[in-house]
């Protein structure tokens, strides 16, 4: 009787690789939109994001989340053309401490950036 369990649960072990489908789904892979320079800085006052793109694959939104000390402090969404070359954002009176940008292009996100506001 062990003889016949130990045979019936090797066999059935082998029961779940089978229903594995062998060959995977194809990929689709989108084209991305490449940033050439993105940067975070200070200008008196404001914190200015400037975003310079080597390649836009379609038209859509970008899309740019602020955060101070992991706080939101705001979103903005702007439309990308094809012919867009470069883009600024600004944030005014900004206050001491650690900022951090996200940015997203069509849901997601392409580079975060971070940068401490200091005396």
């Amino acid at each position: 009787m062990r003889r016949f369990l130990l045979v019936f649960i090797f066999a059935l072990s082998g029961c779940s690789y089978t229903f594995l489908p062998l060959t995977p789904a194809p990929l689709s892979l989108e084209p991305r939109l490449v940033l050439g320079r993105a940067e975070l800085t200070r200008s008196g006052a404001d914190i200015l994001l400037r975003l310079e793109f080597q390649k836009i694959p379609t038209e859509g939104y970008l899309s740019v989340k602020l955060e101070r000390n992991d706080d939101p402090v705001t979103e903005d969404s702007r439309l990308i053309s094809l012919s867009t070359q470069s883009l600024e954002w600004k944030l005014t009176d900004a206050v001491l401490g650690r900022y951090r940008a996200y940015l997203f292009w069509q849901g997601d996100v392409v580079r975060a950036l971070d940068f401490v506001l200091e005396k």
